[in-house]
């Protein structure tokens, strides 16, 4: 993984010759040619009005600079996860642990928000796998802090969010979404960001109905049933629909909708997820009656 230096010096350098601008040509009269090819290795930082007078030479924006720096991060997220998921899914605890004490070094030694996210997401699958595994509440502390923090939410924030929703408390859960209540029109312009937080949405009710906290899980049910849900975001608004059939006030009526909606995903050639639903139906209803 790179530090924020390392990734802001790729990304420019990378743009710098994608056009086609030599270091000389870039770097007179801001700095010496010697702290651009630093800054671009990754082994300085440089000031911010140093970064916005290279960027106007290249004719770039700082919202395009940082948009590419974001993407960036979310490339070096999805490489984690899939490394992570692989090793969760084969039950690989010790390369798990190793994963997240690696995670947990980068933090403490470069305070990069990056490595508290991925420190987190680690810790939520170590403990879904051994429920004995504790969590250290300063690392909670801190992911709440930099949630609250952000201002500029994109598929990289709404991703840590959705899957750091076990250690984040519920109070904090629900005022988070309120703040996301009001970006839900920026979400909608880019596809993938507004399919991520339909499916943060899911996962919230999910998470809240098995808190117990049924009054806040019907809230937030409630917020994501006047949402238009596209056609082709189909996975989220199924699991919406399983899920506000097993909180409806008739049971036996929700129960039954949902036996039919499982059979149609049967039919449908989605035989594991209707298996997962259905296994998930009868814990919870087994755990609350």
């Amino acid at each position: 993984m790179q530090n924020n230096n390392q990734k802001a010096g790729q990304v420019f350098r990378r743009l710098r010759k994608d056009h086609g601008y030599s270091a000389k040509t870039v770097m007179a009269n801001i700095m010496s040619v010697s702290l651009l090819r630093k800054f671009e290795e990754g082994s300085c930082d440089i000031v911010s009005t140093k970064l916005l007078a290279l960027l106007r030479r290249l004719h770039i924006s700082y919202n395009e600079f940082a948009f590419l720096l974001q993407g960036q991060q979310e490339d070096e997220y999805t490489a984690f996860l899939t490394e992570l998921s692989d090793h969760y899914y084969k039950n690989d605890l010790k390369k798990l642990e190793t994963m997240y004490h690696c995670q947990a070094q980068n933090y403490q030694l470069t305070q990069d928000p990056f490595y508290l996210v991925t420190q987190a997401t680690a810790a939520v699958l170590i403990q879904d796998l051994e429920p004995s595994f504790v969590i250290d509440h300063a690392l909670a502390d801190h992911l709440n802090n930099y949630l609250l923090a952000t201002n500029d939410w994109d598929s990289f924030q709404i991703a840590t969010l959705g899957n750091c929703l076990p250690i984040i408390n519920s109070k904090m859960i629900m005022l988070i979404l309120r703040e996301l209540d009001e970006k839900v029109h920026t979400f909608e312009k880019v596809a993938d960001n507004y399919e991520r937080y339909l499916s943060l949405l899911a996962n919230t009710i999910e998470t809240l109905m098995n808190r117990r906290l049924i009054d806040q899980a019907k809230s937030v049910l409630h917020h994501m049933q006047q949402l238009a849900i596209p056609e082709t975001m189909s996975q989220a608004r199924i699991k919406m629909t399983f899920l506000a059939n097993l909180l409806e006030n008739n049971r036996q009526q929700g129960i039954d909708k949902n036996q039919h909606l499982l059979e149609l995903l049967r039919l449908s050639g989605s035989p594991t997820l209707a298996q997962s639903y259905e296994d998930y139906m009868t814990s919870f209803l087994q755990q609350s009656s």
